[in-house]
Formats: structure tokens, sequence, C-alpha cells
């Protein structure tokens, strides 16, 4: 994945976040909306020049 892939992945997540949130608010789902929040916290409110973000190795054929 190139660098300009991988922030169009993390833009599009933290997005569908938000609406997410929304959603959940408008359905009187606040705890699961405050879960999702809590979840991109950190990449919705970044402290850094960097998010912390584990990368996943794909699977090797067998």
């Amino acid at each position: 994945m190139t660098r300009e892939q991988a922030i169009a992945l993390i833009g599009a997540a933290v997005d569908y976040s938000r609406q997410r949130c929304r959603v959940l608010h408008n359905s009187d789902r606040r705890f699961d909306a405050d879960a999702v929040r809590r979840e991109f916290e950190e990449w919705l409110n970044p402290s850094g020049d960097c998010l912390p973000v584990m990368a996943c190795p794909l699977p090797q054929d067998r």
C-alpha cells in the first residue's frame, strides 16, 4: 500500500466513523456512538505528526 492509499483509507475510516456516530446518536444509541468515537478518538484528534497504525501482513500462500 502506498502512502497515498493509506491516507485515503484512513480518511475514509474517519469519515465513516463520524457518519456512524451521527446515525447512532439519532437512533438514541449514544452508548454505541461513544464506543465508536472512542475507537477513533486518536484518529479524529491526532496529537502529533503521525497516527499509530499497525500494519497487518497479508496471509502467506499455503
